[in-house]
């Protein structure tokens, strides 16, 4: 069996893993938990169980092994593609505007500028201010950027109150 294959069957299988519905881990009962039983637990499975965080994080770790193997195939838009779920199973990510932008240059890279910015528009509607900012900033809304950061400053809390006076 071809490297080539080998890779073909692991997309494959990452696929239909992440397609698989997500559940809480069930432990062994106590009297049959041995002494490296919590190591092997603590890396076998998420923390917290069936909650949003860990099947968030298993998701996006499962999404970005699959994207690396779609670019050891040769499959960029499938790569790209799958980067963009990635988003989706993270909308943490839409925070980091790095990561944004280099999701953008990969789209202008295979041509796909016009679906990302639908993609993007989309996530105009996202609650986090600092998300929709980076969203509207890779649209090149400017004003709309301006707009939500401004809605979304709150002052320190050290900030002093009234008017400020300083000794000319």
């Amino acid at each position: 069996m071809g490297r080539a294959s080998k890779l073909t069957e692991a997309a494959s299988a990452y696929e239909q893993v992440l397609a698989l519905p997500f559940a809480k881990t069930k432990p062994p009962d106590p009297d049959e938990v041995v002494d490296h039983m919590a190591m092997i637990q603590q890396f076998a499975a998420p923390r917290g169980g069936a909650s949003t965080a860990s099947r968030s994080h298993f998701q996006a770790d499962g999404l970005r092994r699959l994207g690396r193997l779609y670019g050891a195939l040769g499959e960029p838009v499938k790569a790209f593609d799958t980067s963009l779920r990635e988003f989706a199973a993270n909308p943490d990510l839409l925070r980091n505007l790095d990561t944004l932008s280099q999701a953008q240059a990969r789209a202008e890279a295979l041509g796909r500028q016009q679906p990302f910015r639908a993609w993007l528009s989309d996530r105009l509607d996202t609650a986090d201010p600092l998300a929709r900012a980076n969203v509207c900033w890779l649209l090149a809304d400017y004003a709309g950027c301006g707009r939500v950061l401004g809605q979304a400053w709150k002052p320190p809390l050290d900030w002093p109150k009234g008017p400020s006076r300083t000794a000319a």
